[in-house]
């Protein structure tokens, strides 16, 4: 269930997904793995290699209580 209290804006759940998406593409093993775990939903339906922004926009929805990136941008606007 979404987080009434969170007032973050789309911008940040944006950039949250950004860095999301470079840490899954980095060298730094750490990250990729830590990053690998949050996409854990998605890598059966999407190989890792092929994981893009609106991926990730969706994992940080999910992680925000919303089913969607959609939903979770009408919820902000």
């Amino acid at each position: 269930m979404p987080n009434a209290h969170d007032s973050k804006s789309i911008d940040t759940y944006k950039g949250d997904a950004a860095r999301l998406l470079k840490a899954m593409r980095s060298d730094d093993e750490l990250a990729h793995a830590t990053a690998m775990q949050r996409f854990a939903r998605l890598v059966s339906l999407v190989r890792p290699e092929q994981m893009q922004l609106k991926h990730a926009l969706a994992v940080v929805a999910m992680e925000a209580g919303f089913p969607s990136w959609t939903a979770l941008k009408q919820a902000r606007e």
